[in-house]
């Protein structure tokens, strides 16, 4: 069964996010972003809202791609109603840290992982 998500990038002007169809858990996803750049990030998500958004994403490799016949183009991560359909909600912020949420909740979470990424210990 698939554990669905929002995937966005902060960006100057607010945010843009897609839709992402497996492995949203926290478990699986955090450590997915942390892998990747702002950069890499934000290009997927432009490579994604032509096609649906993401079938699933992991580390080391590029996203597999839905290839609907939709765009797929969010914008509001804090918007309940665009939320409805999936359990959790990501942001990767400019500095490249990721925040998360369940998406039926308000409270985000900052991710542990980022904060520790260059600590040598």
């Amino acid at each position: 069964m698939a554990t669905r998500s929002h995937i966005y990038v902060e960006t100057n002007d607010g945010y843009l996010g897609v839709y992402c169809h497996y492995d949203g858990y926290p478990e699986s996803m955090v450590p997915t972003l942390n892998t990747l750049s702002y950069k890499e990030l934000y290009a997927y998500i432009l490579r994604g809202m032509i096609g649906g958004g993401f079938d699933e994403i992991r580390p080391g490799d590029t996203p597999e791609y839905l290839e609907a016949d939709e765009l797929c183009i969010l914008r509001d991560p804090n918007c309940q109603q665009e939320s409805t359909y999936v359990s959790y909600v990501y942001i990767m912020k400019i500095d490249g840290s990721i925040a998360y949420r369940c998406a039926n909740e308000s409270d985000w979470l900052l991710s542990i992982e980022h904060l520790c990424k260059d600590d040598p210990d």
